[in-house]
């Protein structure tokens, strides 16, 4: 006669026990997963959003949608990828149809508007670097020389654009490589165009912030910010 199993009797568990515990965990599981729902994997590397403009934008997780380079007017059809910063379509249904009508409206700005541009820019780098020489740059190779950027009151530097001995067009000459642009929506609900290069004045290079594409409203170092 089989004695039936008791804890603390010293007899082993039958193996049916142990398979009943399991499925009773698995189905506890189960039903939970069931209450919470399947979590959206917006962000994640795999997955994508679709785009009118630029087609399908690769997410890399880190709220970030990444376009496929694009040719950029503004920067004489350099080519550089288009990141639009949300979360996801659930977050926002309506940002993809809006970025695509922002990125649109700054893909359509030039070399003309770049130039347009120039007092803003040559402004912001002589507050950033006045006094300093900069003359060793080399744009295309971000290349500073042997002497590197180093302060001199009497060298020609920057300073050159407050008195009128360069013009302001020429500032773009200390203009590198285009990094990236970035469309987001402000708290204001609008969209916002960041556009990142190098520069020889900073670092961690010049911002260029557009609203709705179309107005330049911000030059600056990139910290994030959108407005002033």
């Amino acid at each position: 006669v089989m004695m039936p199993y008791l804890p603390g009797s010293g007899r082993k568990r039958p193996a049916q026990c142990d398979t009943l515990r399991c499925g009773l965990q698995t189905l506890v599981l189960l039903v939970l997963l069931a209450m919470l729902g399947t979590p959206q994997a917006y962000g994640a590397g795999t997955m994508t959003v679709q785009s009118e403009r630029f087609g399908t934008l690769q997410g890399d997780g880190w709220e970030h949608w990444h376009s496929a380079p694009v040719a950029v007017p503004f920067y004489d059809g350099a080519q550089v990828a288009v990141t639009y910063n949300f979360i996801g379509p659930d977050d926002d249904p309506d940002f993809v149809r809006d970025a695509d009508k922002a990125a649109g409206e700054f893909l359509k700005l030039d070399a003309t508007h770049r130039l347009a541009a120039s007092q803003k820019v040559a402004d912001y780098a002589v507050i950033c670097l006045d006094g300093w020489d900069y003359s060793g740059f080399d744009a295309v190779t971000m290349n500073y020389g042997a002497q590197g950027i180093r302060p001199s009151i009497n060298a020609p530097g920057l300073n050159d654009f407050e008195h009128g001995k360069k013009p302001v067009e020429s500032v773009w000459e200390m203009v590198g490589r285009l990094r990236e642009i970035v469309v987001q929506r402000h708290d204001d609900g609008r969209m916002y165009v960041s556009v990142h290069s190098d520069c020889a004045w900073e670092s961690h290079g010049l911002l260029l912030v557009f609203r709705e594409g179309k107005e330049l409203v911000r030059v600056s170092i990139p910290d994030g910010k959108l407005t002033d």
